[in-house]
């Protein structure tokens, strides 16, 4: 037989050969390694209780609670949602920084559907929160609401063709920030730009739904109503 021929064969034994070894590793547990206990979910009334423990008048009760929310994540959401809306305001600036990161999809979908609110104060809120990052998920909740009717759709469109500008306008000093790594002066200039830039588009933002707003008042008291 030759070489050719008998490898296939001592291959095939060389697999054979690990299959016991592979068989012991996976079927035993090895030693020393034991899995962790999952602690359990917190309840709503425990939520509930670490969200009012906000504005306990004892500082470190006051950080385990913000720690124990954090570490909850979505599930927090709606204690700390009511908890944003008390009239304590260390427990609101607590329960407004632990949403920050939390329930983003839901925050831009409720801020769209505000844009169609009459007070303008109200309106530029949502602004605030769709242009704070704006990127595929804060358009994406623009865009959504722009395909309704009445004063919301007309915002949304206002806004949406707004962030579209901003949006090449962050992509374009990403770019140029990319380009000059290896051009420190370069890069020195760009960087400075960088927060004037977004400054300009988003002030122009805000004055395009502003002017929209306006007209919008002056059409008369049929655009008076929010409109979804």
């Amino acid at each position: 037989m030759s070489e050719t021929d008998r490898s296939p064969r001592r291959h095939y034994l060389h697999v054979v050969s690990w299959i016991p070894l592979l068989v012991i590793l996976t079927c035993f547990p090895q030693p020393g390694v034991a899995e962790e206990p999952v602690a359990p979910a917190p309840s709503a009334e425990q939520l509930e209780q670490w969200a009012r423990d906000l504005g306990s008048d004892d500082f470190q009760e006051r950080e385990e609670a913000q720690k124990n929310l954090a570490a909850a994540g979505e599930a927090a959401v709606p204690a700390l949602k009511r908890a944003a809306k008390s009239d304590d305001p260390e427990v609101r600036l607590r329960a407004e920084r632990l949403l920050a990161p939390l329930g983003r999809n839901d925050r831009l979908l409720e801020a769209a559907q505000s844009l169609g609110d009459t007070d303008w104060e109200n309106v530029s809120k949502a602004i605030d929160i769709l242009l704070e990052r704006c990127d595929e998920k804060s358009q994406a909740a623009v865009s959504g609401a722009a395909k309704g009717t009445g004063r919301t759709a007309t915002m949304a469109k206002v806004l949406v063709t707004e962030m579209t500008k901003v949006r090449m306008a962050d992509s374009e000093v990403a770019r140029m920030l990319e380009i000059s790594k290896t051009k420190p002066s370069i890069r020195a200039v760009v960087e400075r730009r960088q927060a004037e830039v977004r400054r300009i588009y988003r002030e122009r933002a805000y004055e395009s739904c502003l002017k929209q707003f306006e007209k919008m008042k002056e059409m008369g008291p049929q655009n008076g109503k929010k409109q979804e």
